[in-house]
Parts: structure tokens; C-alpha cells; sequence
């Protein structure tokens, strides 16, 4: 048992019991009144007669004492929730980690505007539809959603803007000139990847196509590059799949084309198309360098580590809550477009 000398003392100036500084506690150690003290640490002086030494006083016993503002009431008080909706989409086949990247940085940027989360996801615009009530019942103070668009998706944000309910969205390219968007141009991408291949030597490059925008970024590339493409440099598939890469090396090798560089719509495509080459006795990078979209966790553990592009998930998050939090605070805020990041592996030294 410890002695009377040993045990933490309480300090005299603290509320007793252990609990938590309020106004009164300040108030009462001064000999002022609540409202004065609230006024000063809220920041709401306004013209009140209070001298300099008395607001000083005021911030210093507020310190001494630990005080910290009570965010339900402080909010409560504003007409705020300092909760934000983020609504998803799933996207990205298994492994890609593109939906839980976006939920890491919305997160995170959550916590450093204090801001609690309400998450939901969907897969159709009738359910989004259905969500939308509980971001308008007074939830939630702004909303993200993220993932897959739908054509759908702007009728169903026009209730949300009759509401006046803030919305931002993190897709490829906006949606409703009236939400902010982050997003990222698939032109940016297959042209970080088609030039990272030409500046490793690469002439003849092929494609595994699945999505007809990114399809038309890559051509845009090869063409701003003064280089050809075979008749069957893009192969189309049916998704982002492994099997997809397969079919697509498949193709490339029955029909004997020539290529030394491939651009792959997902990292899943540039694996299959690995595995099948090796298969074949075709070496990665020493006979055809490959890069793939996402920039996934694997990339660094597959037998060749690969290279990708990376869509900056995690960063369009973040920057989706600060445009968020502009627009619940009645700022104006544009739309935006990140560039995307090619991360250099082994597949394409």
C-alpha cells in the first residue's frame, strides 16, 4: 500500500472528482462571470469591456487548467453534426485495395478537421437513392461519394443540392458541374505509362484494354510518341481480371505480334499477362517490359516485382474531405485533378 507521501497530489486548482474543466470551473476561479468566459474562448468578445490582463487571465487559467471545448455542444450550438456521409461505391477487383484506400484517407483527414464518419456502401444508383434520406435527415453535415458513377448518379445529387446538403465526389471526372470532384484523367494515366516504356526503349508497345476512355488515352500517347501500333497491338477484354492478361498474351503470342513494351488497365491484367509470358519462355523485363494501373499491395511481392500507376486514392480522399469541409463552411471550391504517380519496379528496368 503506498503512503499518504507517495500518491499523486490534486492539484488545487483542478475540478474535484477528476472530472473534465468547464467555464464555471474558470469562472468561479477568476470571480467573473460564465458568459465572459465563453465569449473570450469562443472567440466572441465582440465589444464586450473586458481588459486585456482579464482576457489574458482568462486563456492562461483555461491552459492551466486543461480546458478543452465540448464538441457536442460546441457543434449542437453551431447547427452542426461535424459528421460527413461517404458513401462507396466498391470498385477494383480483389486485391487492387482502391476502395480501401479512399476510406484510409477520407479517414484520416477526418480526424484532422474533427470530423466523425458516417459510411455506407452501394452498388446501384436505386440504392444510393435510398441512402440519400440518411444523409438529409440532419446526419451528417456534408457528403462524399466515391467508387463507380452511375448515369443515374446526377439526378439522385440533385435532391442531395435541394436539400443544400455539400456534396464532393472522387471519380475520374465530374459528374455535376454544381459537386466538386477529385479526380484524375485516364489520358494522364496511360501516358505516365507509355512514356515511362519509350524512355526504357521500348518501340512496339501493346495494350490490354478493358475500359474504352483509358483505351483512347493510350492511343493518344503512342501518337504524341511518333510511334506506330500493330493491328492487333490492343487486345479488348471482358474485365480487370487475371484470366483477362492471360487471354490478352495469348492473343499476342498466336498472332506472332511484335512488342517489347505492354501497357496493362490494371495490375491483375499486367499478372496475367507475366504468368502466361513465363509460360511461354518470353522474359520480363529482358524481352518485354510491362507496366499495370493501381500501383496494388502485391506489386512489390510477385516473382517480378511491377510496375504501376498509381491513381493516388489515399490523396484524393484527403483532399475531398478539405474541399468538403470548404463547402460546409460556405466556401466556394473547384474541382480538381490529380496526377497520377508511376512507381518503377523490376518489370520495367
Amino acid at each position: 500500500m503506498r503512503s499518504k507521501e507517495s500518491q499523486s497530489p490534486v492539484l488545487k486548482d483542478q475540478p474535484a472528482g477528476g472530472r473534465r474543466a468547464g467555464l464555471q470551473d474558470i469562472a468561479r476561479e477568476l470571480g467573473v462571470s460564465v458568459s465572459l468566459v465563453s465569449k473570450v474562448l469562443n472567440n466572441r468578445l465582440g465589444t464586450s469591456g473586458a481588459s486585456r490582463e482579464m482576457v489574458n487571465a482568462i486563456t492562461s487559467k483555461a491552459a492551466e487548467l486543461q480546458y478543452r471545448k465540448n464538441a457536442a455542444a460546441h457543434s449542437l450550438a453551431g447547427g452542426k453534426q461535424n459528421a460527413i456521409g461517404v458513401f462507396i461505391h466498391q470498385h477494383g477487383v480483389d486485391g487492387s485495395n482502391i476502395s480501401e484506400a479512399i476510406v484510409r484517407g477520407i479517414a484520416e483527414a477526418a480526424i484532422r478537421h474533427s470530423q466523425r464518419l458516417v459510411l455506407q456502401y452501394y452498388q446501384s444508383a436505386p440504392q444510393l437513392s435510398d441512402l440519400l434520406p440518411l444523409a438529409h435527415g440532419g446526419t451528417v453535415d456534408g457528403l462524399i461519394l466515391a467508387g463507380v458513377p452511375h448515369a443515374k448518379l446526377a439526378t439522385a445529387l440533385q435532391e442531395a443540392l435541394r436539400e443544400q446538403l455539400p456534396v464532393v465526389t472522387i471519380y475520374a471526372e465530374p459528374v455535376h458541374a454544381d459537386f466538386p470532384n477529385i479526380g484524375i484523367r485516364p489520358d494522364d494515366l496511360l501516358r505516365a505509362a507509355v512514356d515511362h516504356l519509350v524512355e526504357r526503349g521500348c518501340r512496339k508497345i501493346v495494350h490490354v484494354s478493358r475500359d474504352v476512355l483509358r483505351e483512347s488515352g493510350f492511343v493518344s500517347a503512342i501518337r504524341a510518341r511518333g510511334l506506330s501500333l500493330d493491328a492487333n497491338a490492343i487486345c479488348k477484354v471482358p474485365d480487370f481480371s487475371i484470366a483477362s492478361g492471360v487471354r490478352a498474351a495469348r492473343f499476342w503470342l498466336q498472332e506472332r505480334t511484335p512488342f517489347d513494351g505492354i501497357v496493362c488497365q490494371s495490375d491483375q491484367h499486367a499478372c496475367g499477362v507475366m504468368n502466361e509470358l513465363s509460360k511461354a519462355g518470353v522474359g520480363v523485363p529482358g524481352q518485354a517490359k510491362v507496366v499495370g494501373i493501381d500501383n496494388s499491395p502485391y506489386c512489390d511481392l510477385l516473382p517480378v516485382p511491377l510496375s504501376s500507376v498509381s491513381q493516388q486514392d489515399i490523396e484524393r480522399a484527403r483532399l475531398a474531405v478539405d474541399l468538403l469541409m470548404k463547402r460546409v463552411g460556405g466556401e466556394h471550391a473547384d474541382s480538381v485533378f490529380v496526377a497520377p504517380v508511376l512507381h518503377p519496379r523490376e518489370s520495367s528496368r
